[in-house]
């Protein structure tokens, strides 16, 4: 699995960093002298799907936080890609997990919460990749998502930068 980052640009022509994404399996369709390749893409997060806590692991408990709850499902990467950059909670639950993947393992440390708001940051800018919980903003921020309360979309893609063929 070879990795690539995705970059885009932005309203003001600048170039916005979406991520770093590891390239599955492609497919190809060739038709006479027509070719085309498909790839499928999925996020770096992912690379944690590689790796199983085998066997019953407990963590957790008095004393024993959110932050390293999480830096105890981490050190169990046979490669270590990521580690624990922030985390904005301090709660004290008991974990337990059996023959599990670090990433529903890791989504399962959030799962007690109840009428806490988070999300996940991810830095993948620099290696070893950051992982971050974090707590969200009680000031409301507006936003817009594609498919959620954005009808449309119009970008204008130049290819003059785009070479298709070159003729020694």
């Amino acid at each position: 699995f070879n990795l690539v980052e995705i970059w885009d640009q932005d309203a003001g022509g600048d170039d916005r960093y979406v991520g770093l994404f590891r390239i599955m399996p492609r497919t190809e369709d060739t038709l006479g002298i027509q070719a085309n390749v498909v790839f499928q893409l999925e996020h770096v997060l992912s690379t944690l799907l590689d790796d199983v806590m085998l066997g019953y692991h407990e963590v957790g408990n008095a004393g024993v936080g959110t932050a390293m709850s999480i830096g105890y499902i981490l050190n169990n990467q046979s490669e270590h890609r990521w580690v624990l950059k922030d985390c904005d909670y301090t709660h004290e639950f008991l974990y337990g997990w059996q023959n599990e993947n670090l990433l529903s393992a890791l989504f399962s440390i959030v799962q007690p919460f109840e009428d806490v708001d988070y999300y996940w940051d991810f830095d993948t800018t620099g290696f070893p990749w950051a992982l971050s919980l974090k707590r969200t903003s009680k000031v409301p921020k507006i936003d817009i998502r594609y498919r959620k309360n954005l009808n449309g979309l119009a970008r204008i893609v130049d290819p003059t930068n785009l070479t298709t063929r070159l003729y020694c």
